[in-house]
C-alpha cells in the first residue's frame, strides 16, 4: 500500500509546468510620439491576458500608430493586422444612416416624414415614427426584437417588430434601438430598389476602396478575418453564421453584421473629415446634433457627438459590440486626433483596455474624453 502511494506522488513531482498560452505577437507598422507610445504600452501589457486586436491612431494628419496585437486566429496562428477583417458591430448604424443620408441628398428621403411614406406594409405604431425619431434612437421601439442570429424575414421586422408596442411617446425620451436601424435599412432597400450591402459598396465602399467593408465577402480568403472568442472559446466569423440564414437576418442587417479592416476605417474617417468623395452636406447631416442626451452629448444620425461650451461639435464617435468583439471609433475635431480600435476577445477586457487608452488620449488632448 505505501509503494502504491507513492506512485502518483512521484508522477506529479515529475509533471512539467503548464506553459503560459500563446497570444500571438505584436505586429506593429508605425510609432511615434508619446501618445502612440503610451497606447502600445497598453495593448502590449493586456496582451498576455488575453486581449487581441489593432488600433489605429492620428495626430494631426499623421499617422502615428498602426499596430495589431495578438492572434486574429488562434487556431491557424494568424497575426492581428490593420488589415484584418473584423466585425464592426453597432457602428454598422453610422454606415445605414450615411445610405439614407445620400438618397435624401438626391431628394428621395424627408426625414420629418413618417416610415408608412417609403414602407406601406410596415405596421402600427412603427408605421407612424418620423425617420429623424428613429435616426436618433427616441423611437421608442425596443433595443431588440429577438437574438441576433434568430431567422427574420423583411415581412416579420415589417409586421411583427414594427407592432410592438412603443415603451414612450415618440419624441419623448431616449431608448437605444436595433430594430429601428433595420427599419432605415429597409427603407434604403425599398427606395433605392437595391440590398443594403450592394448600395453601399457601390455609393460608398468601392469609391473609396473600402474593398474590405460589408456583409457579404464572396471572394475573400477566410483567412483574412479575425475570429471572435469570448473565454478562450472559439465563437467564429459572423458572415459565416450569418450564411445559412440566407438573408433573413434582420434582426441584424442595418444595426450590427457589419465587418470591416481598420485601414478601412481609417479611409472612411478620411472621407467624413475633410475627403471630397461624400459632399458636404452628407457629412453635416450625419454628425449634426439633433437630438439632445445630456448635457454635453448629442445623437447624430448614426452617431454620438460631444459639445463644447460654445455649442460646437469637439467628438464624433460610436462604439460596437456584439460581447465578442468590440470596436470604437473616435474623431476629436478640436485635437486633431482620430483614434480606431478593435478586439476580438470580448467586450468586458476590450472596454478595460479601452479606458486606459482613453486616458492618455484625454491627457494629450485639449478636452476632456467622452462616454464610449
Amino acid at each position: 500500500m505505501l509503494k502504491a502511494l507513492a506512485i502518483p506522488v512521484l508522477l506529479l513531482a515529475a509533471a512539467p509546468a503548464s506553459a503560459p498560452q500563446d497570444f500571438g505577437p505584436a505586429t506593429v507598422e508605425t510609432i511615434d510620439g508619446a501618445l502612440a507610445t503610451q497606447i502600445d504600452a497598453e495593448f502590449r501589457t493586456a496582451l498576455p491576458t488575453g486581449v487581441t486586436g489593432d488600433v489605429l491612431l492620428e495626430q494631426d494628419g499623421k499617422i502615428t500608430l498602426k499596430a495589431g496585437y495578438g492572434w486574429a486566429n488562434r487556431e491557424k496562428k494568424i497575426p492581428y493586422t490593420t488589415k484584418t477583417i473584423s466585425q464592426i458591430g453597432s457602428i454598422t448604424k453610422q454606415f445605414t444612416a450615411m445610405a439614407l443620408i445620400s438618397l435624401w441628398h438626391d431628394g428621395k428621403i424627408d426625414f420629418t416624414k413618417p416610415v408608412k411614406t417609403y414602407l406601406p406594409d410596415a405596421a402600427e405604431p412603427v408605421a407612424s415614427l418620423t425617420l429623424d425619431q428613429i435616426l436618433t434612437h427616441r423611437s421608442g421601439m425596443p433595443e431588440y426584437c429577438g437574438e441576433d442570429f434568430d431567422r427574420q424575414s423583411k415581412v416579420l421586422l415589417l409586421s411583427k417588430c414594427a407592432a410592438t408596442p412603443l415603451a414612450f411617446p415618440p419624441g419623448t425620451k431616449f431608448q437605444y434601438s436595433n430594430p429601428g436601424f433595420s427599419i432605415i435599412a429597409a427603407i434604403v432597400e425599398q427606395v433605392s430598389g437595391t440590398p443594403i450591402d450592394a448600395y453601399l459598396k457601390k455609393r460608398f465602399f468601392g469609391p473609396l476602396d473600402m474593398h474590405d467593408t460589408g456583409y457579404e465577402f464572396p471572394s475573400v480568403s477566410l483567412d483574412r478575418f479575425a475570429v471572435g472568442y469570448l473565454d478562450n472559446k472559439n465563437q467564429g466569423i459572423i458572415s459565416e453564421t450569418m450564411k445559412p440564414l440566407h438573408g433573413d437576418a434582420w434582426n441584424i442587417i442595418g444595426n450590427g453584421g457589419i465587418q470591416a479592416s481598420t485601414d478601412d476605417m481609417y479611409r472612411w474617417y478620411q472621407a467624413l473629415s475633410g475627403g471630397t468623395e461624400i459632399p458636404r452636406d452628407m457629412r453635416d447631416m450625419a454628425i449634426a446634433q439633433h437630438a439632445q442626451r445630456e448635457d454635453d452629448i448629442a445623437e447624430g444620425y448614426g452617431w454620438v457627438t460631444r459639445k463644447a461650451p460654445d455649442g460646437h461639435t469637439v467628438q464624433v464617435s460610436h462604439s460596437g459590440s456584439d460581447g465578442t468583439f468590440f470596436s470604437y471609433f473616435c474623431w476629436r475635431t478640436d485635437d486633431h486626433t482620430f483614434l480606431y480600435f478593435v478586439s476580438n476577445s470580448g467586450e468586458k477586457a476590450a472596454t478595460d483596455l479601452l479606458k486606459k487608452m482613453l486616458v492618455h488620449l484625454r491627457d494629450a488632448g485639449k478636452m476632456p474624453v467622452t462616454k464610449h
